[in-house]
C-alpha cells in the first residue's frame, strides 16, 4: 500500500468512515493505485463524486462521504448497500456505480489492500 492510500486510510477512519476499508478499495477503483486521477489533482475529489464536484482538500471530500454515508447506510452488508443504496418508486434499486460489476472490482482491490482479512 502506497503512502498516499495510507494517509488516506488514516483519514477514512479519522472521520469515522463506515467500512473504511472498502472506501478505500474505492477510491482505488475511481482514482488508481496512486491516485493520480484528475479528479484528484484537479478537483481533491477522491470518489469520483458526479465527476466534476470539486472539493477544497481532500478531507473536504472525506467528509463528504461521511455525510453521504450518514443520510444513506445504516448498518448491515456494504457490498449490498453499495448495490443498492434505496429504493426509487417503482422499487428499483439506485445503485452506487452503473458498472454491473463494480463490485467484483471492490473485492479484488479489496483483497490486494487487505490480503489478510
Amino acid at each position: 500500500m502506497t503512502t498516499k492510500l495510507i494517509s488516506i486510510y488514516f483519514l477514512l477512519t479519522s472521520y469515522n468512515i463506515k467500512h473504511a476499508d472498502i472506501v478505500l478499495a474505492q477510491v482505488v477503483l475511481e482514482c488508481g493505485w496512486q491516485v493520480d486521477s484528475k479528479n484528484v489533482i484537479e478537483r481533491n475529489n477522491i470518489l469520483g463524486y458526479c465527476s466534476n464536484m470539486e472539493f477544497k482538500s481532500i478531507e473536504a471530500c472525506i467528509f463528504q462521504v461521511s455525510i453521504w454515508q450518514r443520510k444513506y447506510y445504516y448498518g448491515g452488508d456494504y457490498y449490498e448497500f453499495l448495490e443498492c443504496i434505496y429504493k426509487g418508486s417503482k422499487g428499483d434499486c439506485k445503485r452506487y456505480a452503473a458498472d454491473q460489476n463494480y463490485i467484483n472490482k471492490l473485492k479484488q482491490i479489496h483483497s490486494r489492500l487487505f490480503p489478510n482479512s
